[in-house]
């Protein structure tokens, strides 16, 4: 199949967790071979130059027609447009399979793949599924989806069981969990003093857009109760994040509080590294989590974790080792925790260093894209419709692959390019073998 296409669907290419791991993790891939392009379908965003910067094609079909956006009939024009859009790659014989990142793109793929027959659509959630609760028609068009989709694609066993109990068949589930480079160094642009923050402060961080949902209430109520129990030390609560409509609340809570002279805000940055390296814990306070970019980074940069036990998190951090897990909506418990870490510079120490080693040897980038580069080059062969001679399934420790792709991987993992039974194409066995070179310390 001569120029074949792997296309990666998503709303746009904002400065969003999912967003940083396409950018992560799409050049690694197109770097081994597999042809991965990007479509939006509401506009480009702002890591689109980044992405396209590294070799990585982004289709951005609204960006000519954002005239349209205003009033009801711009929008379902600019809906007609997306649709029709998605559906010439859908009808290209050229696309391998389809991937869609978020809710947004499945429904929208998913309804234009029903449309067209398509056949080869892949799915991927990355959170919980709370945003049904208030949308019951769509919860039901997108359980309908679920049959259809080839794979079903998640990063935490929490959203793996949500997927199941929606009737998205066990067989044809996968679990990725996101990944993250070791390398924690910042510019160094960012420092204490810039921020009006003491040098002996414990500096308590948060990494998360000011949205409802994210506990930014909870989390400055239990800091103001830590702090009223530990007047005799220096504390400051950092929250980095997009303001979403919530930041004149929470400036007004932290003032009922007593606390708004400790509490600082900084608006979503491209780089959170220097934040990081100026704080002392990192702080996780959301009542819904699929699998949190923010505690992989405050483990990377070496601070104990303080989160709720929602979603992946229960997955990331092991209790009173790398951190402890507090229940949600519960800013007693938040402050007691808060309290606990102030209370002892050892503890601090002894979590981040156990944080740090677990995010190295259990979340590193390459285990990421090595995992999603097999997953794709077996979605590939299922498109030639190889046969591989084998025909028991690959014995492995880690079931993170679909069992209905079994043979397709142990293809892709084991079987030598000489013993194919069949001529394949040659950018597959091109990308097969470049994907095997990153895989030896990996698979062996």
């Amino acid at each position: 199949m001569a120029d074949s296409k792997i296309v990666i669907v998503i709303g746009s290419l904002g400065l969003g967790g999912t967003e940083r791991q396409l950018l992560m993790v799409l050049p690694e891939l197109l770097r081994s071979g597999l042809p991965v392009r990007v479509h939006t379908m509401i506009g480009a965003g702002d890591l689109a130059p980044e992405l396209e910067a590294a070799g990585v094609e982004v289709y951005a079909p609204l960006k000519r027609v954002a005239c349209l956006r205003r009033g009801r009939l711009g929008k379902a024009l600019l809906l007609v447009v997306s649709a029709v859009a998605l559906m010439r790659h859908l009808l290209d014989k050229r696309t391998l399979f389809v991937h869609c990142y978020l809710p947004q793109a499945y429904l929208m793929t998913g309804v234009c793949s029903m449309l067209v027959r398509f056949k080869h659509l892949v799915m991927s959630r990355r959170s919980l599924n709370h945003y049904q609760l208030n949308h019951s028609l769509l919860a039901k068009l997108e359980h309908r989806l679920h049959r259809d989709a080839v794979v079903g694609v998640a990063n935490s066993k929490a959203i793996i069981e949500e997927l199941r109990e929606e009737g998205f068949p066990s067989s044809r589930l996968a679990i990725i969990p996101n990944g993250i480079a070791a390398d924690c160094e910042g510019s160094g642009e960012v420092s204490r003093s810039s921020l009006g923050i003491s040098a002996a402060a414990i500096v308590f961080i948060n990494v998360a857009n000011l949205i409802p949902y994210k506990g930014h209430i909870d989390l400055i109520e239990g800091f103001a109760k830590a702090r009223s129990k530990a007047r005799d030390r220096q504390l400051c609560l950092l929250c980095v994040g997009r303001d979403e409509g919530l930041l004149a609340e929470l400036k007004t809570w932290s003032a009922k509080l007593g606390c708004a002279e400790d509490v600082i805000f900084v608006n979503q940055v491209s780089d959170v590294r220097d934040y990081l390296n100026i704080a002392d814990v990192g702080v996780s306070a959301s009542h819904q989590e699929g699998f949190s970019n923010a505690i992989l980074e405050y483990m990377r940069a070496g601070l104990p974790v303080l989160a709720t036990a929602v979603g992946g998190a229960l997955e990331q951090v092991e209790e009173a080792v790398s951190g402890t897990l507090v229940p949600t909506r519960n800013p007693v418990r938040l402050g007691a925790a808060m309290l606990q870490l102030i209370e002892s510079a050892e503890l601090r120490q002894r979590w981040g260093d156990a944080g740090r080693q677990r995010v190295v040897t259990k979340y590193p980038l390459d285990s990421t894209v090595e995992k999603t580069a097999v997953l794709y080059l077996a979605l590939w062969l299922k498109r030639l419709a190889f046969e591989p001679r084998a025909k028991t399934p690959l014995e492995r420790e880690d079931e993170w692959y679909p069992a209905i792709l079994d043979r397709e991987i142990r293809a892709v993992m084991e079987i030598s390019t000489d013993e194919f039974e069949q001529r394949l194409p040659r950018d597959f066995l091109a990308a097969l073998t470049t994907t095997r070179g990153t895989l030896m310390s990996q698979y062996g």
